[in-house]
C-alpha cells in the first residue's frame, strides 16, 4: 500500500495498514523530537516509534 493509499483510506474512515505519514506532521515532529537537527532522523525516529512512512523533504531546484 502507499502513503497516498493509506491517507485515502484513512480519509475515508478505514484501517490503514499502517500510520500514514501526512504533510504537515514535521510541525508536531520537530517538537516531539526537538533534539533532532537532522529532518531525515526525525522522520525515521517516527517510523521507528509510530509506524509512519518515511518522507523526506528534499531541496528542489529554483525555478525559472
Amino acid at each position: 500500500m502507499t502513503g497516498r493509499e493509506r491517507i485515502l483510506k484513512a480519509l475515508r474512515g478505514e484501517q490503514p495498514d499502517r500510520v500514514p505519514m501526512t504533510l504537515r506532521m514535521w510541525k508536531f515532529l520537530r517538537r516531539h523530537y526537538g533534539h533532532v537537527e537532522d529532518p531525515l532522523e526525525r522522520d525515521l525516529l517516527a517510523h521507528d516509534e509510530f509506524g509512519t512512512d518515511v518522507w523526506f523533504y528534499g531541496p528542489s531546484p529554483p525555478l525559472p
